[in-house]
Order: C-alpha cells, then sequence, then structure tokens
C-alpha cells in the first residue's frame, strides 16, 4: 500500500483521484496497525484533496470524513471525533438517504462516540434508530442487525434502562438460538450479557443462571483455560458469594 501510494503520488499527483483512493488506503493499513495518528493525517489528506477534486457531497468525500471522526474515536479524543461523526451523519442523510449502509455506519458512530463520552442518553437514542433501521434494511437476523442489538443493550444498562436491556437481549437470544444453535459463540456471551442485566436488578437466582448457561458452554466450545471462560466463571463465583454460598 505504501509503495503504491508513493507510485501514484510521482506518476498521477497528489489530487488525482485514484491517488487519494490510495491515500485513505494507507489510512486504513495505519488505522489496523494501531498507528491511529498516522491514519489521522491521512485521512485529513485524503480528505481535503477530495473536498477540492469531488465536492463536500461526494460518497468518497463523505466516508473521508467519518474516517477522521474514527481515528479521532481511536485516539479516545471524543470531543474532537463528534462534529466529524455528526457531519458525515447529517450530509449522509441528505445525500444518500436514512437506510443507505454508510448512513447506518454514521448513525452507529455517533451512538457509539457519544457512549464513549459518558452521554449515554444521546447514546441510545440513535443506537435504537441504528437498530430500528438496520432491521428495516438487513433485517431481524442479519449479523449486522445482531450486532447493533449487542450494542444497545449495553447502552441501555448504562442508562439505567435494565428493563428494556433485558427485553432486548432476551430477543437477541432467541434469534441467536434459532441461527447458530446453542453453543455459538455470540449465544454464549449474549446470555453473559443477560446474566449481568439480571445481576443489575437484583435477581440474583436468575443471573447465576444465565451465567452457568454461559460458563458450561464456554468449557464445552474453547476448554476450561480460555480468557472468556474464566471471565465468566468468575461472574458465576461472584454471584455465588452474594447469594451466602462461598464453598460453591
Amino acid at each position: 500500500a505504501q509503495l503504491a501510494m508513493t507510485a501514484m503520488r510521482r506518476v498521477l499527483g497528489n489530487d488525482h483521484p485514484e491517488t487519494l483512493t490510495s491515500i485513505d488506503t494507507m489510512g486504513d493499513v495505519r488505522s489496523a496497525q494501531g498507528k491511529y495518528a498516522a491514519a489521522e493525517a491521512l485521512y485529513r489528506e485524503a480528505l481535503a484533496g477530495r473536498r477540492r477534486v469531488l465536492g463536500k457531497q461526494h460518497p468518497q468525500t463523505l466516508q473521508s470524513i467519518a474516517n477522521v471522526g474514527r481515528s479521532l474515536f481511536n485516539q479516545t479524543r471524543y470531543k474532537a471525533a463528534t462534529p466529524y461523526a455528526r457531519e458525515a451523519l447529517a450530509l449522509r442523510r441528505r445525500v444518500l438517504g436514512n437506510t443507505h449502509p454508510d448512513t447506518l455506519e454514521s448513525i452507529r458512530d455517533m451512538s457509539t462516540t457519544y457512549w464513549s463520552s459518558g452521554k449515554f442518553a444521546e447514546a441510545v437514542k440513535f443506537g435504537q434508530e441504528a437498530l430500528q433501521r438496520s432491521r428495516t434494511v438487513w433485517g431481524d437476523r442479519h449479523p449486522d442487525t445482531l450486532g447493533t442489538a449487542d450494542n444497545l443493550t449495553v447502552m441501555l444498562v448504562e442508562a439505567g434502562r435494565l428493563q428494556d436491556a433485558e427485553t432486548l437481549v432476551k430477543n437477541t437470544l432467541e434469534i441467536e438460538r434459532e441461527l447458530y444453535g446453542d453453543d455459538n459463540q455470540k449465544r454464549l456471551q449474549s446470555l453473559a450479557v443477560l446474566g449481568s442485566v439480571l445481576h443489575e436488578q437484583g435477581r440474583l437466582a436468575e443471573a447465576e443462571s444465565a451465567l452457568r448457561q454461559s460458563y458450561e458452554g464456554m468449557r464445552r466450545t474453547l476448554g476450561d483455560d480460555h480468557k472468556d471462560t474464566l471471565e465468566i466463571g468468575g461472574g458465576v463465583a461472584n454471584i455465588l458469594r452474594e447469594q451466602g454460598k462461598p464453598d460453591q
């Protein structure tokens, strides 16, 4: 990617659309490497060039706006990331429509940015919209819809909306059982989330049951020493202590 970008700069010039695509791709590479500041610089260069060459409302320009925001988010610069996420969403709504996959991506970005900033009510608002539109576009059983539901469940817990979180995660569990079976990792993780939601409500016996199911499934599929198995096992142990069962 580095060689391609350098060659295109030399042969086509910095503002050629293919060069700008190569710069953007190099930003993706740096981001995947965890070099978020380097990715930000590349994304900013691609954004500036695309605004000049393609215009302010071209879909690739909008992708660059979102990329800059995401690179700032990855550096935990949430306040700086928010205007980019907001601009990308507003333009994508206008240019692409509310049900375009890029617009759904921006709705999820807004939700995640607000959640990381501790603005849980705003995060839930965008998370709910993301889930509603994902269901409309992809259907209830699509992996993107299920992933969006998982994220919203966590946000609902943080916002203190435990009953809503419980309803949502139980719905997710039913779909995951139908799609993947009892011992799928996604379903086992959802069981653990249900256990946490029930625990937060003080429903310890029900929480223990959900976490035990998750734990036993993890043992069968991942083994006793896997970090996920150990983490869920620790959760079971904590609930047993709270119920006055230290020996178990």
